[in-house]
C-alpha cells in the first residue's frame, strides 16, 4: 500500500503516462502496416513451435531449486504458448481445449511461484516494515514450504504438456488448420 501510495503521489505520473501513451499510439500506428510472408498456418506453426520448443528446453533443463529468474523465464514462454493454444484452440477444441487448460494450469504454477518469489525479496528487502522477526521466519518457512511444493507441480505438468517435439506438435496442428479451413468447403459442396 505504501509502494502503491508513493506511486501515486509521483510529481512526474502525469508525463510518465503521457509518455506511454504515446508509445502506444505510435505502436498502433506501425502495426497497422505489418504484414505476413507467407498465407495459411505456417507463420503461425513456425511462431508457435519455437515457443513451445523454448518452453520444452525449460522443462528439460531446469532443476528444482533453479533460479527465480529461470523460473520467471520459463513462465513466460508457457504464457506465449499457453495464448497460441488458446488463439488456436477453434481449429480442433477437443485436441487443443485440454492442451490450453494444461498449459494455462502450469502457467498459474508458475505465477504462484514468481508471486512467493517477489513476496520473499520485499520480506527481505526490508523486513521491519512488515512483522517481528520471529514471525518473519515463521511466513519465510511457509514461503519456501509453498515454493517447493510448488516446483513439485510445475514438473509433473510440465512432463505432461511438453511431451511431444515441436515439430510434431506443428504437424498436428497445421492437420488441424487445413481440417478446419477445408470444413466449409465441405459443407458447401
Amino acid at each position: 500500500a505504501a509502494e502503491v501510495g508513493a506511486a501515486a503521489e509521483d510529481p512526474d505520473l502525469g508525463a510518465k503516462t503521457e509518455a506511454f501513451r504515446e508509445s502506444l499510439a505510435a505502436a498502433r500506428e506501425r502495426a497497422g502496416g505489418w504484414t505476413l510472408d507467407e498465407d495459411g498456418f505456417a507463420p503461425a506453426a513456425e511462431g508457435m513451435a519455437r515457443i513451445y520448443g523454448e518452453g520444452r528446453a525449460f522443462a528439460g533443463s531446469l532443476a528444482p531449486g533453479a533460479t527465480d529468474e529461470a523460473f520467471h523465464e520459463w513462465r513466460k514462454r508457457v504464457k506465449y504458448h499457453w495464448q497460441h493454444a488458446r488463439l488456436l484452440k477453434l481449429m480442433q477444441p477437443e485436441a487443443i481445449e485440454p492442451h490450453a487448460a494444461a498449459a494455462g494450469a502450469l502457467a498459474a504454477l508458475l505465477g504462484e511461484h514468481h508471486d512467493l518469489a517477489v513476496l520473499r525479496a520485499h520480506l527481505a528487502d526490508a523486513p521491519e516494515g512488515y512483522a517481528r522477526a520471529d514471525a518473519l521466519l515463521v511466513v519465510e518457512a511457509l514461503i519456501e514450504r509453498r515454493r517447493i511444493a510448488c516446483e513439485d507441480e510445475i514438473f509433473e505438468g510440465a512432463g505432461a504438456l511438453f511431451k511431444e517435439k515441436p515439430g510434431a506438435l506443428a504437424r498436428r496442428w497445421s492437420g488441424y488448420w487445413e481440417a478446419w479451413r477445408a470444413a466449409p468447403l465441405a459443407e458447401a459442396a
